[in-house]
């Protein structure tokens, strides 16, 4: 398919995210790439990139009843090796514009992303579980396609 073309690993899902006492529940289609960078001075640099699934997933994936759609336009971390000596670490860059959909007060949405960005460990879950050989998606998604399927 045209969106495996451009990089290691693509795949659609559609996601669910629970509300709060204030929100409803929300769903997303998305679309995920990654690729780790294997050359130039960027070597080791690891790219997630999520935008809205095209138009012909989102349309045969309807809003289940009580939820609201949010649609997200980016979303993604760059996480780049930091070269010297003494114990291994990395720099991570995390960026986000969406449309939470439905009814949502905007210093809860402000609020609510600010906090996405400390999510450190959720970066490590997902690089362990989806990213390194034999890992297995986890968490509340339905994957609908992948780069190695024929559909």
């Amino acid at each position: 398919m045209e969106e495996a073309a451009a990089c290691d690993h693509v795949s659609i899902q559609h996601r669910f995210f629970n509300g709060t006492a204030i929100t409803s529940d929300r769903d997303m289609v998305t679309m995920t790439t990654y690729r780790i960078l294997a050359d130039g001075p960027d070597k080791g640099t690891l790219v997630i990139a999520s935008v809205d699934a095209p138009a012909r997933y989102r349309d045969r994936t309807p809003v289940p009843p009580g939820m609201s759609r949010a649609s997200l336009k980016i979303g993604g971390w760059i996480v780049r090796p930091i070269r010297g000596p003494g114990i291994p670490m990395c720099r991570a860059t995390y960026l986000v514009r969406m449309t939470p959909g439905g009814s949502v007060s905007p210093w809860l949405v402000s609020t609510v992303m600010a906090a996405q960005g400390k999510l450190v460990s959720s970066l490590r879950r997902v690089i362990a579980s989806q990213i390194l050989p034999g890992g297995v998606p986890r968490g509340p998604t339905k994957l609908l396609w992948n780069k190695t399927d024929d559909t």
